[in-house]
């Protein structure tokens, strides 16, 4: 009896084993609609936080070639935030644009003075290109003189400024009018960049009809964390997730509030203890990096929990830094890493195998070089998740 149960079980252990495999061999990225997009992002000093550093991820994932066009250099900040910038609106002026976006805050105020930021936001609207505006951003819009007879949204205080400018405003976003895209404030990045996106391959029906798809939803992603993780990526995954219908669990080693390293936008509250999580069943797990990584690979719970679930089959996706828990766990032997150079030992002396690549997939486990290959590691993660049922 006891012999058939093992048996029984052995078979179903490689059932499942080939349907793994087999739905990780299908395993394609999530797709990249804007490849070949170039769009500007018009951000100067005081934006809103929440909205400068989820749009450039979220275009950049979606394929887009972004340029942050500011008046400051080598980067704009906001208290103690701060986003590296690319390019004058000079040097812009003289660029072919297929999309430009106003970020919210301050910054549009200061930006929509300056003729050549005008000028461009106006030639690209005039062509059919996508203009695209939230929060005090609008603003920008008005000044740039595109809004007669658009069916817009935007900063709610400042709507009669909308609606002189002969726009039909209404309180709710997103809002998507021809080539037009706007939205009121951070809690629309979701839908707002979804509608941008979706613009692109089919214009204003298509943008509307899939600004609030559900792909993923019934899948479960635990993001590991620590004291001093990095806003940026911890709260762009989030909101990336769960607006399109996952069920994200922040876990650690403790429970109770994880402050941001710079003190950024808040702390965030742990749901769930890595021993707690051991047993419970995951879609993907990603390992952020920064100091948070150098903190989490220290706690044993954390490697138990992460070598548990790279065991069983869990997609990981591991940011950088976040590879050092899995040297932690010698759980490296036989694996590929996409890797820094400077990280290219620590790899090779756990028995890894250091790869020169942004990204990189070994099975299960997805892996990215660098903090700003963040937005294709996302790609991937989502991709895999869709195709393994």
């Amino acid at each position: 009896m006891k012999t058939q149960r093992l048996v029984c079980a052995l078979a179903c252990a490689v059932v499942l084993l080939s349907a793994l495999t087999a739905a990780a061999d299908d395993f394609k990225p999530y797709p990249a609609p804007l490849e070949g997009k170039k769009i500007a992002i018009f951000l100067d000093n005081q934006y809103q936080i929440d909205e400068a550093y989820y749009t450039p991820l979220r275009l950049k994932e979606a394929g887009a070639d972004v340029k942050i066009v500011s008046h400051y250099s080598p980067d704009v900040t906001r208290d103690t935030h701060s986003v590296k910038t690319d390019i004058t609106p000079k040097e812009a002026r003289s660029m072919k644009w297929d999309g430009t976006v106003v970020i919210g805050g301050f910054s549009p105020l200061e930006m929509r003075e300056d003729d050549d930021v005008v000028s461009i936001i106006r030639s690209v609207y005039d062509k059919g290109g996508m203009t695209a505006a939230i929060c005090h951003g609008v603003c920008a819009l008005v000044t740039a003189d595109v809004l007669k007879g658009k069916t817009i949204t935007g900063n709610v205080p400042r709507s009669i400024e909308f609606t002189n400018a002969g726009a039909n405003y209404i309180a709710e976003a997103p809002q998507v009018d021809d080539n037009i895209v706007t939205a009121i404030g951070p809690a629309d990045n979701g839908p707002y960049l979804d509608a941008m996106i979706n613009w692109f391959n089919g214009g204003e029906e298509n943008a509307k009809a899939h600004y609030y798809d559900q792909y993923l939803k019934g899948k479960k992603v635990a993001i590991l964390i620590d004291r001093r993780f990095d806003y940026d990526q911890v709260k762009y995954p989030y909101v990336r997730l769960t607006h399109n219908g996952a069920d994200v669990i922040f876990v650690a080693s403790e429970e109770g509030e994880y402050n941001e390293y710079r003190g950024v936008g808040g702390d965030i509250r742990v749901d769930m203890k890595a021993q707690d999580a051991m047993q419970e069943r995951f879609d993907a797990i990603l390992l952020v990096s920064h100091w948070a990584a150098d903190t989490y690979r220290r706690n044993a719970d954390v490697r138990q929990f992460v070598k548990r679930h790279l065991d069983r089959g869990t997609c990981i996706a591991s940011l950088n830094w976040g590879h050092t828990v899995l040297i932690e766990a010698n759980a490296c032997t036989g694996r590929e890493f996409a890797t820094t150079p400077g990280m290219h030992n620590d790899i090779a002396n756990a028995g890894g195998k250091p790869i020169a690549a942004s990204i990189h997939r070994d099975g299960n486990l997805l892996t990215a070089a660098k903090d700003s290959d963040l937005p294709e590691l996302m790609r991937y993660m989502v991709g895999y998740m869709t195709s393994v049922k």
